[in-house]
């Protein structure tokens, strides 16, 4: 019998056209919504049972509807079975057979870091700093019950500490002008490379150190390739499992990034931390316009059945899980088994 273990899992939403309002110097008073669009993602993600043709999944899904100009952000729960649809052209055949809504439950403080890919690129596709209006909004819309840290990543670029630079003597609860202008600074000093998993192994240390509350989390945005040296992935799995911190991935540019997401994945999955693909700046700034009622646990989520079948007369060897949408627009692009 052929032995299945799930390594890794991404989520895509891919929607619309998007345009983003340029940011100006920090003023609280003058936020204005950015604009938005729909975003998905993962949350967890398990196989349930398999065979020698088909891997059966156990996918939790949040769905978050937004409105494109008007400060308003809600879960989308009107999912069932018969939303789904499949690529066309694949070998492999597809069945959803359930998609059960579970409600949310308390809302709990958390500990954040976020971390910010400051390696060279974004003059390609960000040149002006779009970003930061999200990081902004994120902010100001923070409940105090909780705390968040920004830092900076990069290697032979622009910033004074590498691979990790911190914003601030630590975590913060509220929004100011002084932290404000700190992180639009920092988002402008692009350059170099990225070591995304030297970053996130020594920021794993830093909250572990830092944080006061046990639901920690590191959210790790890329949009480039890793570079690390001397650092394994299986390493830092298994420090922030020991350390009880998750690593969220939210992955931009997709063609930029080769193995990183597949690495950075399994990374998230194997630490239950929450995979999230965003296109286009309409859905970063919704993800971060959410983020607060993300970790605070304001939404529910869907838990999906979802089975892949290799064709008849084949074995199930290890490959693509393939994509599957829905008809509602939220569209789901989940990747590699590896058997």
């Amino acid at each position: 019998m052929i032995r299945f273990r799930l390594t890794y899992l991404i989520l895509a939403a891919l929607l619309g056209t998007l345009l983003i309002a340029s940011c100006d110097e920090p003023e609280k008073e003058e936020f204005d919504h950015p604009l938005k669009f729909n975003i998905s993602y993962l949350s967890n993600a398990q196989v349930a049972s398999y065979s020698d043709q088909y891997v059966d999944f156990k996918l939790s899904i949040t769905n978050l509807q937004a409105y494109y100009d008007v400060d308003y952000i809600e879960e989308y729960v009107d999912l069932d079975t018969s939303n789904f649809k499949f690529p066309a052209g694949e070998n492999y055949s597809y069945e959803i057979t359930d998609a059960e809504y579970i409600p949310p439950g308390q809302p709990q403080p958390y500990s954040l870091c976020i971390l910010m890919d400051l390696s060279d690129g974004y003059s390609e596709f960000d040149k002006n700093n779009h970003r930061y209006e999200a990081f902004n909004g994120f902010m100001q819309k923070f409940n105090p019950m909780s705390e968040f840290v920004f830092a900076g990543y990069s290697r032979g670029g622009r910033l004074e500490n590498e691979p990790v630079d911190i914003i601030g003597d630590g975590f913060a609860n509220r929004w100011s002008e002084q932290l404000a202008i700190d992180v639009l600074d920092m988002a402008l000093n692009t350059g170099g490379t990225s070591p995304i998993l030297e970053a996130v192994d020594e920021m794993i240390g830093w909250i572990d150190e830092n944080a006061s509350t046990s639901n920690r989390h590191i959210l790790v945005f890329a949009h480039r390739d890793d570079n690390s040296v001397d650092v394994h992935i299986d390493t830092i799995i298994a420090k922030a499992i020991e350390k009880n911190v998750k690593i969220d991935l939210m992955w931009y540019n997709a063609e930029n990034l080769y193995s990183y997401p597949w690495a950075m994945a399994k990374m998230a999955h194997k630490t239950g931390g929450m995979n999230i693909y965003v296109d286009h700046f309409f859905r970063f700034n919704t993800a971060f316009l959410a983020l607060d009622r993300m970790y605070r646990g304001d939404f529910g989520h869907f838990r999906v059945t979802a089975r892949r079948i290799a064709p008849p007369g084949t074995f199930y060897e290890g490959y693509y899980f393939g994509n599957f949408g829905l008809s509602t627009g939220f569209y789901y692009w989940v990747f590699w088994i590896d058997l």
